[in-house]
């Protein structure tokens, strides 16, 4: 028996190095396809569990008038430099207990209200706040090593796993804290069910960046009479960088002013 001297400090892979060094070739060989074996194993584990089955939407929660109008920064990497839209919603519905009227057995012959009320809890049980830390979420190898997989490609033992997992979605870093960021997650076969469009009927007001251009306005206007939603203009403040309030009129008023104008002038 031999023994390799290595500094505490060094990296694995490097004091594996200097220890294998002093071995056989034969013995290094044996201990390099082992090694393989297990990381070509641990490699499929991780493809696995990234292929796990969600959807995830994003929010902001932000005091309308102390915080929202301030977002410049927002508003360029979301709304495409300000040519876009933002949507504000109203939950206070979903803080209410939600109270399940309908059996299961009832789907058929009452989808609307049933899907209504299931909805709504899917939505309130998939709503999390992003926390914002300087710290990746890390999985132990013990718990990989002891993770396995049925023929159907699904986890055959419980190991704790899914709940690290799912923590990765609602981690971020700490330098996007300004965003305070809420996600939903929802499972996918769900999301497939309501073919990617989950029924989302919080929708208060539409805010209309300040360079959206005639087309997409004219279409967030219909669009807010058909479901009841009020449109809201914005535009930059002339003294601060913030944004604030327009009326519609000045939107109509300025596009007949434009289809009116002599070109000839």
């Amino acid at each position: 028996m031999s023994f390799g001297y290595f500094n505490r400090k060094e990296e694995y892979s490097t004091a594996k190095i200097l220890i294998l060094h002093l071995k056989s070739d034969k013995f290094q060989s044996i201990v390099y396809d082992y090694l393989n074996e297990k990381e070509t194993k641990l490699d499929t584990k991780i493809s696995k569990l990234r292929d796990v089955d969600i959807r995830v939407t994003c929010f902001s929660k932000f005091d309308k008038y102390d915080e929202f109008f301030k977002q410049i920064v927002m508003w360029s990497h979301y709304a495409d430099n300000h040519k876009g839209f933002c949507v504000e919603y109203d939950l206070e519905l979903l803080k209410k207990d939600i109270q399940f009227s309908l059996e299961d057995y009832e789907f058929y012959s009452k989808k609307s209200e049933y899907l209504l009320e299931k909805n709504a809890a899917l939505i309130k049980a998939g709503l999390f706040p992003v926390e914002y830390t300087c710290n990746r979420i890390n999985i132990p190898i013990t718990k990989l090593k002891k993770l396995e997989f049925d023929s159907q490609g699904n986890q055959s033992n419980k190991c704790n796993i899914n709940e690290l997992i799912y923590k990765t979605f609602i981690v971020k870093s700490a330098n996007w804290n300004y965003e305070k960021e809420w996600r939903l997650i929802v499972d996918g076969k769900m999301s497939n069910f309501f073919d990617n469009k989950l029924p989302f009927p919080y929708a208060k007001k539409i805010y209309l960046g300040c360079k959206a251009n005639t087309e997409l306005i004219d279409s967030l206007i219909e669009i807010g009479k058909r479901i009841g939603v009020e449109v809201v203009f914005l535009k930059m403040d002339s003294k601060k960088f913030i944004l604030e309030e327009s009326s519609t009129p000045d939107h109509y008023f300025m596009r007949e002013l434009k289809q009116n104008r002599n070109p000839f002038d």
